[in-house]
């Protein structure tokens, strides 16, 4: 070989070095952004899944706080029947009115000076 011949495959390796170590770090970044990637998408999955479970919770006390207004309804309506205040006036040994006579204001006035 030629002294010229040596220093052409000389270049050629440092080249291939270069290329190399470039070569090495793309891999490197990309796999390094794929990891990352990964995790973060992992993450938002999880993350979603337990604000699913949330919500599912959440609904579950609205319907039973509806069921239970529902109750408190009815039974606010059994107190205030008529046949269940005739029945407490007479455990409550009340007495109903029979001669009312009311009283008619003919000035707007409540007190004077």
């Amino acid at each position: 070989m030629t002294r010229f011949a040596y220093k052409n495959k000389y270049k050629n390796k440092k080249r291939k070095v270069k290329y190399g170590i470039r070569f090495r770090f793309l891999t490197g970044l990309c796999v390094a952004t794929l990891i990352f990637v990964g995790v973060f998408y992992l993450y938002e999955v999880n993350s979603a899944a337990v604000k699913g479970y949330k919500i599912k919770e959440i609904e579950k006390k609205v319907d039973e706080l509806k069921e239970e207004n529902k109750r408190l309804g009815n039974l606010q309506a059994d107190y205030e029947s008529m046949q269940n205040t005739n029945e407490r006036t007479k455990t409550l040994q009340m007495v109903a009115s029979h001669n009312i006579e009311y009283i008619t204001v003919l000035s707007s006035g409540v007190a004077k000076r």
